[in-house]
């Protein structure tokens, strides 16, 4: 990627409120040490997870895609994601999936699957944090059907497990509790199997939202109960180090996270106020979900009448979030705000102040909202977007001028090609036209040839006959018969061709009567063919060397034979053939 897209990516962070200054040594890092350092800071400190990010990026878009280009864009979309920044994290979401499908396939991280299934789950959270339950739907299934791709189990059972998970969530939103459990189990079967702690803990959290949605009490009790058990018992295997990082630490705070917001339904204030402060220690490495523990509790704090303590943690809450990061919790914090300087006497002055804070973040808010996918980040820095356009005006035209190359190129080589193939087209029917010829002369001169055999047949035919009735009574003439009716034999011999010559004349004659009855004789068949021939009963009776009326009576029995009908004639059916 070019120049341009590098200042991109570092004006969208600006604009963000999230790309500072990097310190001076940080300018000789190379691409691997900065994205090292990612994921070094990705929970302890994001922001300055998503400066390294950025730093990365701009050295690694001077060279080729690669698989570590892609990790990064969907590493750092997944920081803005939990940052409440669903708007540029699918950007960048956008440009990982662009970034895989270039990487040749050997050069993929998983060459089996069509597109990186946890890049789809991500893409998933985006739409289904807006409220957009079918989308995600489809993404989180788009992820299974990818993740069954994977050869390797371990991995397939965390994918699996993870978008089962989330087809619960969805599933959750909408009421459909049983069909929720159901995703639930097959997830918790997976994670068992693999053994790991902070899965099966994770699983056990998912079950407790499918009871706390519906509001059983004695199930809800039982499972926070099993839960810290579990816990307790799971932490011994860390050492204090370990488990303050730990991932089992973390969903242990996301099951009592939970478990708190139920007790704040159920007006249970001083419990649920213990359980977020136990959070805020749980979460003590994982500050991108302090926001929300300080949020709740500070609604805790105002539903209580604890107002005092509720504006101190809402000043805050509101001074620690960034103008753009965490804009659902800011805006949580703003509401609330709103809420204590109305129901109470304050001053006139902070009451407007909480208002226009408050108008002032809708309009920022809209504005986000446009820029998380309706269109592209405006820039802040009117060079850049003059740059931009002008960039876009050198692109369209030298399209043009590829197209209209395109164009020419195409309509040449198809003109050519045109008049090629005419030429070819023509001299193709001149030999078919040839060929035809040839092929009609020589059809003519076998059936000339036919038609010689034939007549030769019959004038031997007719001399034998004459020889016969010549000799009929005269002993003394038997020697010279017998001479005579050798050397008709020896002429019928020479003749033997007259089947083959027939049947190159009137291809398929044979085959054609055989199909109609495969008890045809040999004679029926040469009666057939003499039939075909035009010739009539005495002319077959003498080249048979029997008479007209046997030939009648073979001709009856062959009509009968062929199933012909007394009313159609046997010689207009051999010539139909």
């Amino acid at each position: 990627m070019g120049r341009l897209i590098q200042h991109v990516f570092k004006n969208r962070m600006i604009a963000l409120g999230i790309c500072f200054f990097l310190p001076h040594v940080m300018l000789g890092q190379t691409f691997q040490q900065l994205k090292d350092s990612v994921y070094a800071y990705v929970d302890i400190n994001p922001d300055k997870a998503v400066q390294f990010g950025v730093e990365a990026m701009e050295i690694g878009y001077k060279g080729e895609y690669t698989l570590d280009l892609l990790k990064l864009n969907s590493r750092i979309g997944q920081i803005l994601y939990e940052q409440d920044l669903d708007g540029e994290a699918l950007r960048f979401y956008n440009e990982s999936i662009k970034i895989f499908k270039a990487l040749p396939v050997a050069e993929r991280e998983n060459p089996e699957v069509e597109y990186p299934p946890w890049l789809l789950v991500n893409i998933g959270n985006v739409f289904y944090q807006n409220g957009q339950n079918k989308k995600a739907e489809e993404y989180y299934t788009l992820a299974i059907s990818n993740f069954q791709l994977y050869s390797e189990e371990e991995k397939l059972n965390q994918g699996l497990s993870t978008s089962y998970d989330n087809l619960g969530l969805v599933s959750l939103r909408e009421n459909e509790y049983e069909k929720a459990l159901d995703y639930y189990n097959k997830s918790y079967e997976f994670r068992y199997a693999s053994g790991k702690d902070e899965d099966i803990l994770f699983s056990m959290g998912r079950f407790l939202n499918v009871y706390i949605a519906q509001n059983d009490v004695d199930a809800i009790e039982k499972q926070i109960k099993r839960i810290k058990e579990f816990y307790d018992l799971s932490k011994k295997k860390y050492t204090s180090e370990q488990l303050i990082t730990s991932y089992l630490t973390r969903n242990y705070g996301y099951a009592i996270s939970s478990f708190a917001s139920y007790l704040t339904e159920k007006k249970e204030y001083a419990r649920a106020i213990e359980l977020l402060n136990e959070c805020l220690v749980v979460f003590q490495s994982f500050i991108v979900e302090l926001p929300t523990i300080n949020t709740n509790l500070a609604e805790v704090y105002y539903e209580s009448g604890q107002e005092e303590k509720a504006l101190i943690l809402i000043k805050a809450n509101l001074k620690e979030l960034s103008q753009n990061n965490f804009k659902d919790q800011k805006e949580k914090n703003l509401l609330l705000l709103e809420r204590i300087f109305t129901d109470r006497s304050y001053k006139q002055n902070e009451v407007l102040d909480a208002k226009n804070r408050l108008i002032q973040f809708y309009k920022n808010k809209d504005s986000y909202l446009y820029e998380r996918g309706i269109a592209s980040l405006e820039s802040n820095l009117s060079l850049l977007q003059k740059q931009e356009e002008i960039n876009r005006e050198k692109i369209r035209y030298n399209t043009y001028i590829f197209i209209l190359i395109i164009v020419v190129i195409i309509l040449f080589f198809l003109l050519n090609s045109m008049q090629l193939n005419y030429n070819l087209q023509a001299l193709y029917a001149k030999n078919v036209s040839s060929e035809k010829k040839l092929i009609e002369m020589e059809l003519e001169n076998k059936k000339l040839a036919l038609a010689n055999t034939n007549n030769f047949i019959s004038q031997q035919s007719q001399n034998l006959n004459n020889i016969l009735q010549s000799s009929s009574g005269n002993k003394v003439q038997s020697a010279e018969l017998k001479s005579k009716i050798k050397m008709l034999t020896q002429s019928f011999k020479l003749n033997d061709n007259f089947e083959k010559l027939f049947e190159e004349v009137y291809p398929g004659f044979y085959q054609k009567l055989i199909q109609r009855n495969k008890n045809l004789t040999q004679n029926d068949l040469k009666l057939c063919a003499c039939i075909r021939l035009n010739q009539t009963s005495k002319e077959i009776a003498f080249m048979m060397g029997i008479s007209s009326r046997t030939i009648e009576s073979q001709k009856y029995r062959l009509k009968k034979k062929l199933g012909i009908s007394k009313e159609e004639r046997l010689t207009s059916f051999i010539f139909s053939i």
